[in-house]
Formats: C-alpha cells, structure tokens, sequence
C-alpha cells in the first residue's frame, strides 16, 4: 500500500494528511502520540484491566501486525488528530489462505470532533483497500450499527454466533452484577436457562482420568500440528499457530488470561482453552479441541468455570459460539446457555475468488470465530 495519502477534505482550508504505517514504521513518538489520543478519546482505553500502562498495550497490540499495516493516523499539521490501529490476520477459506484487516480504537481528537476527519478518514481507507486481496469481519450486539455498515458495503454474514452465558454457583449473592433487585432476577433466570440447557443437551465427560488438563506457559511447537488437524473441519477461520497464541494470550501486556491445555494418558495434545478471568463477567476467549472430542470441549469448558469459580467477583463466563460449532451441544451440556440476542456478522471481501466469498453467505456455514479473535478483550 502506498505510504502516505492527502485526501481533499471538502470545505476544509487545512487538508488532513493520513499514513497507514507498517510496526517498522511507527515511532516511539508514533506509538505515545496515539496513545495519549486513544485515551482522550474513550472513556476507558483499553476496554478492560490490562494491569499495564495504555501505552505498553498499545505497543503489544501493534506488534501483532508483523510486517504488515500496523495502523492509520491523520494529521493536522504536525498535531496527530485521527488515529486507529489495524489487525492484519491470516484466514482461511476452505483451507486458502488470505488476510483478514480488522480496523480497531478509531479514535477523533476532542478538539476536532465534528469537522468532518472521520468521514475522510473513512474515503482514505477505502481507497487503500481497494487496491488489495482482504477479508473484512466484524462483530457486534448492537442492530444500530447494521445500517452503517451496510452503507460502508459491509454484507450480512449468513451464520450468526450465539452469546453463552454460564452462570456461576452463588453468583447471585456475591457479585455487583445482581446486588440490585433485577440483577437478582437476572442471576435466576441466567440459572434456569443453564439448567434447562444442560438438560436438553448431555455430552458426557470422560470418566476413566483419561483426559488430564493442566496450565501451561507457552504454546510450544507441538500446538501447531495440532491445529493443523484442529482448525481442518472448519469453512471459515482465523488461522492460529504457536506463535500466533502466544502473542495473543502469553504476553503480559495484553492482559490477564490462563491457558489450559487437554493431554490423553499417553501425553498427546487433545485441546485448549483459554480464558479471560476478569470480573465481573469472565470469558472464554477461545477454546479448540481434536475433531470428534466433544467430550474434552465439555471438560476443557468445566475447567474454565472452575477456574472463574475461584476467583472473587465473578458473576458468570461468556462465550462466543456458532450454534453449528461442533463443540456448540458440548457446552450446552456444561450450562453454557444463550441467554440474549446473537451476534450479528458482516463481512466486506476484496479480490477474493468468488467461489470461497461465497461460503460467507452460507447459513450453514461452519464457522470458528470467538471472543479472542477480536480485541474485546
């Protein structure tokens, strides 16, 4: 992509200047000017408890674009007044492999709010991207932002991911979540769906010790053979690797996560979960299991609530899941249970063979796309 744009900005006699910038070509300057904006822009950046200084988060999530764009700033004169960063991810569609840009923290200085910058910010990207093979996708629960995306030529994916929600025991009584009257009547009924959920649908856990899990601190090696064969059934996916993971979840600097590995007696690798144990909803940030092991997804799941269960505050674990997942009934059996609306998806794709963009249309599609594939948490 070409590295620097000016793009005419109307009525405006200052013409803002927009960069979109490779990791290797963000300065320290860079990376501080954009933190400082992030967090004049929102009333918490980042979204959640990291435990690191903004701008240290900021610098992991920036790393993860490798070699590619890293992200987008705008400035007026020398003083930085749009910024977002951009998450470059290998997809896979039926095995191809492309890229999945995934724009994040789009950020408008205070003092330049209704000028019009986000609108052009808007017409540079869209330039850029025109010129190159990507995947667009994105999530959300809120129907308000349907119509603006559709307008930016975003289409509605034809699957959708149910929200799951386990409640945990006493989670009624010890948490700010349901100290108030509703939040009681919420914690009751979060309870009966999950009772009603584990009675519909039963996978049964291992019994005979056959499956042992424990915490690892790293994902070495043998996790990407694994994956190969784990992330094979799926249509659409993120792919993931070792060192893929472990930027994601084993960097301090991107916040607080466990990560819990399935081993058989004779020690091969079964699956893994990984979870975000914050109060005082926690969640499952992603959780991958050997194809046809509905028994270790359950286990891996219980494991994951147990570990919440332990911690003070939690009042429930949340799940993102494709009701066609193949470990969907697994968690179901675990009171795991979907308590509000779905997810809604829409995808933009570019030069991409028309044959695979057509799986995104798919209702039956099968899908893996969970929490830790976005920068929710």
């Amino acid at each position: 992509m070409p590295p620097e744009e000016s793009l005419d900005a109307g009525q405006r006699t200052d013409a803002p200047v927009f960069r979109m910038l490779r990791r290797a070509e963000l300065s320290d300057a860079d990376i501080e000017e954009l933190a400082a904006l992030l967090e004049a822009s929102f009333p918490q950046w980042p979204g959640r408890q990291t435990g690191v200084p903004a701008v240290d988060h900021l610098r992991w999530k920036l790393e993860g674009a490798d070699e590619d764009e890293a992200a987008i700033l705008g400035r007026l004169g020398n003083e930085l007044a749009v910024g977002q960063t951009v998450w470059n991810q290998e997809f896979l569609l039926n095995g191809r492999s492309t890229r999945r840009i995934a724009f994040n923290d789009l950020a408008v200085s205070p003092r330049h709010r209704g000028q019009g910058l986000s609108s052009i910010h808007n017409r540079f990207k869209d330039d850029l991207l025109s010129r190159c093979e990507f995947i667009h996708l994105t999530a959300t629960k809120q129907p308000a932002l349907f119509g603006q995306w559709q307008r930016r030529g975003l289409t509605q994916l034809g699957s959708t991911v149910s929200l799951l929600l386990r409640p945990l025991a006493g989670s009624g009584l010890r948490t700010p979540m349901v100290r108030s009257a509703a939040g009681l009547v919420l914690g009751v009924l979060l309870r009966s769906f999950a009772r009603l959920g584990a009675w519909v649908h039963r996978v049964g856990l291992p019994a005979d010790g056959s499956v042992t899990i424990r915490s690892i601190d790293r994902f070495d090696a043998s996790f990407d053979a694994f994956l190969a064969r784990a992330l094979a059934p799926f249509e659409l996916v993120i792919s993931r690797s070792a060192r893929h993971l472990n930027w994601r979840y084993m960097d301090p600097r991107a916040g607080a996560f466990e990560a819990r590995a399935a081993f058989a007696a004779n020690g091969d690798l079964l699956g893994y979960a990984v979870t975000s144990p914050t109060a005082p909803l926690a969640a499952l940030a992603d959780l991958l299991v050997e194809p046809g092991r509905p028994d270790v997804a359950a286990a891996l799941a219980d494991d994951a609530a147990n570990l919440c269960q332990e911690r003070e505050g939690i009042a429930a674990l949340e799940c993102w899941l494709p009701p066609l997942h193949p470990t969907y009934r697994a968690l179901r059996s675990r009171r795991f249970a979907p308590v509000r609306r779905r997810l809604i998806l829409h995808y933009r794709t570019v030069g991409v063979d028309k044959k695979l963009a057509a799986l995104f249309a798919k209702p039956d599609v099968t899908l893996h796309y969970m929490l830790g594939d976005t920068d929710i948490i």
